[in-house]
């Protein structure tokens, strides 16, 4: 994942979608999306059967959406397939992603709206302490809750 992070696209990146594109429908402001434009090539789609482990390398398949983006996009989606598995708590699949130098260097606010916009489900965390993002109105509010750093759960 480093090493793709490192490849940068050309200005012009011809059928690849832009990050921008991708998730502006899922965040608030479509103007916010911009945080995740960038020149590196993301995968966005990290299941488990799309990464094929031999004993000296790995191979990353199926590029069904292939994204012009932030380098630290590829190991958020990352994150979010680690936590879906069921196998790492959210602290743990952030510790891990932490390792890779595009994810340890996004802003937590820029990390914080990637959550917002990928999750779509209430979280709590271990206290049970949460910020309301938004009320529900009636007229489709999300009641989606902002936690801290580390302790997003999938509920």
């Amino acid at each position: 994942m480093e090493t793709l992070s490192g490849i940068e696209v050309p200005a012009d990146p011809g059928p690849l979608k832009r990050a921008e594109d991708r998730w502006k429908s899922y965040v608030d402001d479509p103007g916010d999306a911009l945080i995740f434009a960038g020149h590196a090539l993301t995968h966005t789609d990290w299941a488990p059967d799309n990464v094929l482990i031999a004993p000296d390398r790995a191979w990353l398949i199926d590029w069904a959406w292939p994204t012009l983006g932030a380098a630290w996009t590829d190991p958020a989606c990352w994150l979010l397939r680690l936590m879906a598995a069921g196998d790492h708590t959210a602290a743990a699949a952030e510790h891990q992603a932490t390792r890779l130098p595009a994810f340890a260097a996004a802003a937590a606010a820029h990390l914080d709206l990637f959550a917002r916009a990928s999750v779509p489900h209430v979280g709590r965390n271990p206290a049970g302490e949460q910020e309301r993002l938004d009320e529900e109105d009636g007229a489709g509010g999300t009641g989606m809750v902002r936690l801290p750093r580390g302790q997003l759960i999938l509920t």
